[in-house]
């Protein structure tokens, strides 16, 4: 952490104040700034933004994991944790309802 906060000191993105704390510079807002214009592109193009974008990443997650099975070893109480919190969630979501229209 202390060789992270020198470099950003170096570079005039953060200053230190007499009593201790860090505070960022104008230059480090600048920099900041920066960033968070350019991550905004960056989360559009790769961020979920509705249920079906982030149900199609687990689905991609899901099938990485059955690839590499044989290397979770130790991980496997976390996924019966989550199975146990799917099936709960899917206990809150309504069925949907099949309608057969008359003809």
């Amino acid at each position: 952490m202390y060789p992270m906060l020198a470099s950003m000191e170096k570079q005039g993105l953060i200053r230190k104040n007499t009593d201790g704390p860090y505070f960022i510079s104008e230059s480090g807002k600048k920099e900041m700034e920066f960033h968070r214009k350019t991550m905004v592109g960056f989360r559009r193009r790769w961020m979920p933004d509705d249920p079906e974008d982030i149900l199609s990443q687990i689905n991609s997650y899901m099938n990485y994991f059955s690839d590499i099975a044989h290397e979770l070893t130790g991980q496997r109480s976390t996924f019966v944790d989550l199975k146990n919190r799917i099936s709960e969630l899917i206990e809150k979501i309504p069925e949907e309802s099949h309608s057969v229209e008359s003809q």
